[in-house]
């Protein structure tokens, strides 16, 4: 497999909350892995928005599991995370997919059945093809971001330029 196919979504939204999770439970999936940062809220945020609660009602709604995958420090993703009744991995150290894999095992699915949907290539398409997971790609939430989440955008551009962001 090419570079830049492993680096390419499977499957590309405008946002979390575009998604159609019930075609996704039709085909067989189960679980929903989500980034945090500029995918569910903004980054460094300890509280989730009135779009992070719609967000995983809308998961819940179609009869999927959703848990959180984050690079984010622990003490800000379990308080996030228990806002929103779900599972949490905080400093999981995507693009590896060791944490992942323990939390689709731990959770009762399979690699099969999960999906992980986050809004960079770098870490959170990696981290699902690393762990042999479906790949969603969001648009980022916001523009403000670090200088490093920004240095990043640039080197993604060629394998975001060409892809359909699909509305649900």
């Amino acid at each position: 497999m090419s570079r830049r196919k492993t680096l390419r979504p499977d499957t590309a939204a405008r946002s979390v909350i575009k998604i159609d999770f019930k075609a996704f439970y039709d085909k067989g999936f189960r679980l929903v892995i989500l980034d945090l940062d500029n995918t569910l809220s903004a980054h460094g945020s300890s509280r989730p928005d009135a779009f992070a609660l719609e967000a995983i009602r809308l998961i819940k709604g179609a009869g999927l599991t959703p848990a959180l995958v984050t690079n984010a420090k622990t003490d800000r993703a379990i308080r996030f995370a228990k806002e929103l009744d779900i599972p949490v991995v905080p400093m999981a150290g995507k693009p590896f997919a060791r944490k992942i894999l323990d939390l689709i095992n731990r959770l009762g699915f399979t690699q099969q059945q999960t999906m992980l949907i986050g809004d960079q290539i770098f870490t959170d398409v990696l981290a699902a093809r690393n762990a042999g997971v479906h790949s969603v790609l969001v648009l980022p939430r916001f523009t403000e971001e670090a200088w490093n989440v920004r240095l990043k955008r640039f080197f993604e551009k060629p394998f975001v330029r060409g892809l359909h962001f699909d509305e649900d």
